[in-house]
């Protein structure tokens, strides 16, 4: 019997697939149109050619300096990069700007190389197992497997049939990051004065997903993902001292801590004689949109999400719609992640209700960014004033929290403006109080049937004969 003949993984990338005319009209697309390289975010690794690979890098360091690219540009900033333009190349950029009448066919092409280097991976992969089974080296099967499963997991090819009425309606999740609380492949906006715990609460559920334990209670996705993306942390002892204690357990790979600079940028762009207004990747934006492509999250937190935009001085419901729609789109439903952008708020005004309080028109620019992302929860302190007449003092700090938004078919969150949750501040920082009652100190002995317990769906449990359809 003769020993089957395995070529080395190394070698087989020669061979692998790929489409060279596919890859030199996405090149010649976005000399037509720069603004392409927004549109259709690919990495390096999508080119076969090593040659078309450096011009794809050097056209994303020029859009990302805003500098125009075409042929002349391009051609001058290869030189400075000392690539070498012998060999036909020089003539080939000078070829880019007619290789294709339009850009309008650049998402196909995109679709075509994101496939190629799909197919590219499962070959290296499929050599792999093959070389280690012949070696009979159990461990790296083991490790090879786990890869091509990963792999099948995250495929990055796009249908291409037309479009059918069902696909304009907002889908489903398949599954919740946080059962009945935070689903998968939606942006959500979180919001509350300064001092209600935005960070300790989200810093909390990271924990929890990263490492697979229940979030105050509610189930948490297995082996979830979290990367952690903030304008906040000025350096690495920051980081270390938020972070250390609370994440030394995670397995490696589950949590991405991010200190950033600005990710997106409102400027002013230029499209068929037309000039328009929009938020664009910077350069540190697109190396967080390869770390979210390697990485694959559950859950994106961005803190603050107006820390980590600039070229604006004074946002309006314009601008921050704008904003919800691209995270929503370009993020969320493309990584089929859940996106938390959190913003600040103002204090509410002393004459609001705890349900206006935590409703999303509360927040400055309530038709902007909570208007396009399709969840808005709120967080706000508790007042005496909350729990109606006859109420004196509270024994404890209390912050309650609720989603006021859920423009997601077939959900509904445990905790709403209606129906919120209560948490205390504790020796752990935020814990959830299921009796929020048991905190208030009444005036005089006419006292009013209270609750005794809350349950995560805000549904208040009463003694024997109380009226459950009270409410706080």
């Amino acid at each position: 019997m003769s020993t089957p003949v395995v070529r080395h993984p190394v070698k087989a990338i020669l061979d692998l697939s790929h489409n060279l005319e596919a890859e030199k009209s996405f090149l010649g697309s976005v000399i037509l149109d720069n603004s392409v390289l927004d549109r259709e975010i690919l990495t390096p690794e999508d080119f076969h050619l090593q040659f078309y690979r450096q011009v794809y890098e050097t056209m994303l360091e020029m859009w990302n300096e805003r500098i125009g690219i075409d042929p002349v540009t391009l051609a001058n900033r290869i030189i400075k990069s000392k690539i070498d333009l012998g060999g036909g190349r020089r003539e080939f950029l000078d070829d880019l700007s007619w290789i294709v009448p339009t850009a309008a066919n650049a998402k196909h092409y995109a679709r075509i190389l994101r496939e190629q280097t799909f197919l590219r991976r499962a070959r290296f992969l499929e050599t792999s197992l093959s070389a280690a089974i012949k070696e009979e080296d159990p461990e790296k099967i083991l490790r090879i497997q786990q890869r091509i499963g990963e792999m099948g997991a995250s495929t990055p090819l796009e249908s291409n049939h037309s479009i059918d009425a069902v696909d304009l309606s907002p889908t489903i999740p398949r599954e919740h990051i946080v059962k009945d609380w935070i689903p998968r492949g939606i942006a959500i906006a979180l919001y509350g004065p300064p001092g209600t715990g935005k960070s300790v609460f989200l810093t909390s559920m990271t924990v929890s997903i990263a490492s697979g334990e229940p979030f105050y209670s509610l189930p948490t996705i297995q082996s979830g993902s979290v990367m952690y993306v903030s304008n906040e942390w000025p350096d690495k002892e920051e980081i270390s001292r938020i972070w250390y204690e609370k994440t030394r357990q995670i397995p490696v790979g589950r949590l991405a801590l991010e200190p950033s600079s600005p990710i997106l940028e409102w400027v002013q762009t230029e499209k068929e004689g037309q000039r328009k207004e929009e938020w664009v990747w910077t350069a540190k934006g697109h190396e967080i949109l390869r770390k979210i492509e390697k990485m694959k999250p559950d859950l994106i937190v961005l803190d603050t999400v107006l820390g980590l935009c600039s070229g604006i001085e004074q946002l309006n419901n314009a601008t921050t719609y704008a904003l919800g729609d691209l995270l929503q789109k370009k993020i969320a439903s493309r990584f089929n992640a859940a996106l938390i952008a959190v913003a600040h708020t103002n204090q509410a005004s002393s004459k609001e209700s705890l349900g206006q309080r935590l409703h999303y028109e509360a927040m400055a620019g309530g038709n902007g960014l909570p208007g396009a992302v399709r969840m808005a929860i709120g967080l706000t302190k508790v007042r005496v004033t909350d729990f109606g007449k006859g109420i004196e003092n509270l024994t404890r700090a209390m912050v309650a929290v609720g989603a006021s938004k859920f423009n997601v078919s077939g959900f509904r969150p445990c905790w709403t403006d209606e129906n919120p949750g209560f948490f205390s501040w504790g020796q752990q920082g935020l814990e959830f109080d299921p009796n929020p009652r048991s905190a208030t100190l009444k005036k005089g002995k006419d006292e009013e049937k209270i609750p005794v317990d809350v349950d995560c769906n805000g549904r208040r449990k009463y003694p024997e004969g109380g009226d459950d359809e009270d409410s706080f």
